[in-house]
């Protein structure tokens, strides 16, 4: 009778042996699944906050260079006008994207370095 009740207990301790292997096989297969398909999300992040980031130091250049009076390539004339510094800026007669461009700029600039600072709750007012 010991010897079948040893026997008994033998077998079930190998038995759970086998299972925790089993299950940790299945677990790490399935980690290493998770690991693969977020390392792929993590790169397509990565390279999206790049173009973005290069997109931002683009923008940036640009309006700096429109700030001092840069803005590469050549106008197709016009006058000058003031623009409130108390700066004469080349009017571009028939560039009107390259003044379009610049503007808009301009007004995102302002907009980030003023109101955008409050962020979101500024932006929706008050519930009066």
């Amino acid at each position: 009778m010991a010897t079948l009740a040893s026997t008994l207990v033998g077998t079930f301790t190998a038995s759970m042996g086998l299972y925790d292997r089993v299950s940790d096989k299945r677990e790490q297969h399935k980690q290493k699944q998770r690991d693969h398909k977020q390392d792929g999300e993590i790169k397509e992040l990565k390279e999206s906050f790049q173009k973005a980031q290069k997109a931002a130091e683009e923008r940036q250049q640009r309006i700096d260079q429109l700030e001092n009076g840069g803005g590469g390539g050549s106008g197709s004339g016009g006058g000058q006008y003031n623009n409130g510094r108390g700066q004469q800026m080349a009017i571009r007669g028939g560039d009107v994207g390259y003044n379009l461009e610049r503007d808009a700029m301009m007004v995102q600039r302002m907009y980030d370095n003023g109101f955008g600072r409050y962020g979101n709750r500024f932006a929706q007012g008050d519930g009066s």
